[in-house]
């Protein structure tokens, strides 16, 4: 029973080896050196290997960033001229043409010529622009000259008629016996 309860218990002994020879100990460390530089070598070849790699994608990241920034930067200016231009058209759209407006005043001094001056539209008809203007601007002229006129005789009639209501009614002869 004493040998079930022991088992797997016993203390392992080591034999012991026989030394190695001087130059078995010397090639051990000759090989291990070697090992040791071909490991450092390696090293340095991965260390060199990661460092061309990070450049590479340093740059790689670089170009797509440039990239990237170019497009932003034509993105943006497409942008502005495209807001520009949908600015542009909500003018054009909001304000009639040159043309119309000129046209338009032509078409009201040429009706303002005809009632004032009483002649016939025909004589319009191959006029220069400037010249219904000279004509226009000179009708108005006089026209604004006979409302100060109208304007001062109305208020001189108005003095009148308030000096009149002020006295009182003068008796007429024929009314009296």
């Amino acid at each position: 029973m004493e040998d079930a309860k022991r088992k797997g218990k016993e203390k392992m002994v080591e034999s012991e080896q026989p030394l190695k020879k001087k130059n078995q100990i010397e090639l051990d460390e000759e090989v291990a050196k070697q090992l040791q530089a071909e490991l450092e070598k390696e090293e340095q070849i991965q260390s060199a290997k990661d460092r061309k790699l990070a450049l590479d994608m340093a740059k790689r990241l670089n170009e797509e960033f440039q990239k990237s920034l170019k497009i932003a930067v034509a993105a943006k200016i497409v942008t502005k001229k495209a807001s520009r231009q949908r600015m542009a058209v909500k003018q054009r759209q909001r304000q009639p043409s040159k043309t119309f407006l000129a046209n338009q005043e032509r078409r009201k001094m040429i009706n303002f010529l005809k009632g004032a001056l009483g002649v016939p539209e025909g004589m319009f008809t191959n006029m220069a622009y400037g010249r219904i203007k000279k004509l226009y601007s000179k009708e108005m002229a006089n026209l604004k000259g006979d409302f100060t006129q109208r304007v001062e005789f109305e208020r001189q009639m108005k003095e009148r008629h308030d000096l009149n209501i002020q006295q009182p009614f003068p008796e007429s002869e024929e009314t009296t016996p």
